[in-house]
């Protein structure tokens, strides 16, 4: 019987396991797209997101911190693509509420990464190659 008990929790404990490495919390802040991935279910699949904007974003994870490849679209037209690279910046985001006489109440806070642009990103108009940034970390080079 202990035979069987000990079978079934490795059983349990594999499954876990398995199961967490298909999906990994993230929490990655896109801030110049007001974009938050909380979730990746998959390194190296293109993963599609909505803004409140209604933009629509196709993403390529490489690692669980920001590190991706990035296409953005509006209105069905691509907008800009290019890469993240992950940085030493955290950001945070502060989830709050409002009673019923409009006082803010903060309910929770939490830690996020924030990627920052990498290479050339390549700006399109009408679908349309336009030209193309450089960025160093973030940074656009002139």
């Amino acid at each position: 019987m202990k035979k069987n008990k000990g079978i079934k929790i490795l059983v349990i404990f594999i499954f876990a396991f398995t199961f967490k490495s298909f999906c990994q919390n993230a929490t990655i802040c896109f801030n110049e797209y007001k974009l938050t991935i909380k979730t990746i279910t998959k390194l190296g699949d293109t993963m599609t997101y909505y803004n409140d904007a209604g933009e629509k974003f196709n993403f390529i994870f490489y690692d669980f911190n920001g590190k991706c490849y990035c296409e953005k679209y509006s209105f069905n037209k691509i907008v800009e693509k290019g890469y993240f690279t992950t940085s030493d910046q955290k950001g945070e985001i502060v989830t709050s509420l409002r009673n019923s006489q409009g006082q803010k109440k903060r309910i929770s806070k939490e830690e996020c990464n924030l990627p920052l642009k990498n290479g050339e990103w390549y700006v399109y108009d009408n679908n349309e190659n336009v030209h193309s940034e450089k960025y160093i970390l973030g940074v656009l080079q002139k």
